[in-house]
Formats: C-alpha cells, sequence, structure tokens
C-alpha cells in the first residue's frame, strides 16, 4: 500500500481530490480559512507529481473543493475548478487550469439566486457545469 496524501501532515482539513486521467498527478484541495465554528470557508488546490512525489510550486487559492479533470485539445491534462464570488461567497466562476500554465475563467454566474456545480458524465468524457439555485438547475456540457 503506497500513501499518495497523508492528512496529518498537511495542517488542514481535505476537501477534494482528483486524480489526472493519465494517472501522473493528484489535485486535492485543502482549507485556507476556516470559520469560527471550524466549518471550512475557503479550500486551496494544490498538485502532486505522483511519479516523482514533488508538489508542483504552483497554488490555487480561492476554490471550492469540487475538482475534475480533463484532457486538454493538445491531450495534456486540464483541471477545472470552481471559484468563490469575492462579495458573498457563492460558486459564481467556473475556471481551467493547465499545470504550469494559465487560468482561464470558462463561465461566471453573476445573479446572487444561482451557483455553479461541476461534474462529470460517468464515461469521464464531458464535464457538466450546473448552474442551480433552490428553484431551477440548467446544465451546460463542456
Amino acid at each position: 500500500m503506497e500513501v499518495l496524501l497523508d492528512e496529518s501532515t498537511l495542517g488542514a482539513r481535505l476537501g477534494g481530490l482528483a486524480v489526472s486521467p493519465d494517472q501522473q498527478l493528484l489535485a486535492y484541495t485543502h482549507t485556507s480559512s476556516v470559520a469560527a465554528d471550524g466549518a471550512p470557508v475557503e479550500y486551496d488546490v494544490t498538485v502532486k507529481n505522483l511519479d516523482s512525489g514533488a508538489v508542483l510550486s504552483e497554488t490555487l487559492r480561492a476554490a471550492h473543493p469540487k475538482l475534475v479533470w480533463g484532457a486538454g485539445r493538445d491531450g495534456g491534462q486540464v483541471l477545472y475548478y470552481i471559484k468563490p464570488d469575492a462579495s458573498d461567497g457563492r460558486a459564481a466562476e467556473l475556471w481551467r487550469h493547465v499545470p504550469g500554465g494559465a487560468d482561464d475563467l470558462l463561465l461566471r454566474e453573476d445573479d446572487v439566486a444561482f451557483q455553479l456545480a461541476l461534474s462529470q458524465t460517468t464515461d469521464e468524457r464531458w464535464l457538466l457545469a450546473n448552474i442551480e439555485s433552490s428553484d431551477t438547475s440548467e446544465v451546460h456540457i463542456l
């Protein structure tokens, strides 16, 4: 048995984990701030190379815990994640991150009645960006 990540050595609570399609990278979210009651307020995203065990130098700040990997147009690995709105904390922005490269904003929900959720089809072929409120939901397939 190989330990890929030991939460007790992080000094933070884990949120979500996702292994890249080529099984070379592990992306994980961990708390970067907590409320007075101990509930997570924000998560940061860290990416670890599973072959070398090295943590990539880039850290993505202020994300929601759910992460989804996909293949990029050039065959490389792409990480999708959601960032909260700075004013109200709701899940408002869908971002694409290429390890070692720049991040791109793909979708922003400005209506405060709605928030984004991220999922993937069971065959992992399609990324689903769900825009949800307490009354309605719409899905964007990427």
